[in-house]
Parts: C-alpha cells; structure tokens; sequence
C-alpha cells in the first residue's frame, strides 16, 4: 500500500471495494435485462442502505466498521472482504 495514514487507507479500499460491488451488481442486472435506469437504487435497497448514503460512501463518507460490516453480508462476502486488496479491483 501507500504511506496514506491507515485510516485513509481502510476508507480508500472500502470505496474502491464498493465500486466494485456496485460495478457487479450493475453487470448482472443489465445481463439479466434490467433497465439500467434505477438500477444504484437497487443496490442501495440490496445492501439495506438509503440511496442517499450510498451516493455518500460512493463519493466522501467515510465507511465504519459497522456499514462495512452490513455490505459485506448483503453483498453476500466474507467478513473483511471490503478491507483487502484484490487483483483487479480499482476504481
């Protein structure tokens, strides 16, 4: 990694992370002909989080451990899956 502070660093994998998530969800709705119109409203109803905080962790919020937790979990990964690095996923 970086010589980012490490909370800079756990909140710069976790956006990337959840990028790549939204990214998935995306690619797998459209494959299954879903207009992509609404579709970040979807992912934001899969993971149990307002469209309003998903823009928000998308762009600036900063994630806890508690959200990170909650992603995860819908998202349907193992614990701490948002907080490592993996080949392939950037923003």
């Amino acid at each position: 990694m970086s010589d980012l502070p490490q909370a800079s660093q756990t909140n710069r994998l976790r956006r990337e992370n959840l990028l790549h998530l939204l990214r998935e969800f995306t690619e797998q709705q459209l494959s299954l002909g879903v207009p992509a119109k609404g579709i970040e409203l979807a992912f934001a109803a899969h993971l149990e989080v307002s469209p309003s905080t998903l823009s928000q962790l998308k762009s600036s919020r900063n994630m806890g451990d508690k959200m990170a937790a909650q992603i995860e979990q819908h998202a349907g990964k193992e614990p701490g899956w948002i907080d490592t690095e993996h080949a392939g996923v950037m923003s």
